[in-house]
């Protein structure tokens, strides 16, 4: 029985593999075979404006390549991000390297306080038990707003607000 499975799925092989048959494709570069979205009576304007629509989108993913590559790496809520905006700031796209996901910085950090209320230079809303959204004082940057805020005894926990919905022309990773 083996012998026999043997020289069918040998025969198989030959028989698919060994095709001398040369595909002719035409100057197009259509197979005339083929169905293409492109028919052969299309206008030069038509293809030309296909083609620049996929131009464009291939350009605009070239450049957000380009921006990771060149962007700067954060360690954020004990994670660690690719910064692909220029500076850390509300609507800032962040790759975060461990979720392999691109989100957008809303702005705010949560925190949660030893005490029961926050320190009076901080504004922020009560969202629940000792846990407040705060956002940075005017002309303070985001990051550093992040810094201080870890570095204080004061909060057990703090983390900078990351939205991950499905950005629409996000760098595939």
């Amino acid at each position: 029985m083996k012998k026999k499975l043997l020289v069918i799925s040998a025969l198989l092989a030959s028989l698919t593999a060994c095709n001398d048959d040369k595909a002719t494709v035409p100057e197009n570069n259509v197979p005339p075979d083929s169905t293409s979205e492109v028919s052969q009576t299309a206008t030069p304007e038509t293809s030309t404006t296909a083609n620049s629509a996929i131009e464009e989108k291939l350009v605009h993913r070239g450049k957000m390549i380009e921006k990771m590559k060149a962007s700067h790496t954060l360690r954020i809520n004990n994670q660690e991000f690719k910064l692909l905006s220029e500076t850390l700031e509300k609507g800032a796209n962040v790759f975060n390297k461990q979720l392999k996901e691109t989100g957008t910085v809303k702005g705010t950090v949560v925190v949660v306080t030893t005490a029961p209320s926050l320190s009076a230079e901080i504004i922020g809303q009560k969202i629940a038990a000792n846990t407040f959204r705060v956002t940075p004082n005017k002309g303070q940057s985001l990051l550093d707003f992040y810094n201080d805020l870890t570095k204080d005894d004061r909060y057990s926990t703090v983390e900078l607000e990351v939205d991950y919905s499905p950005l629409s022309d996000a760098p595939a990773m």
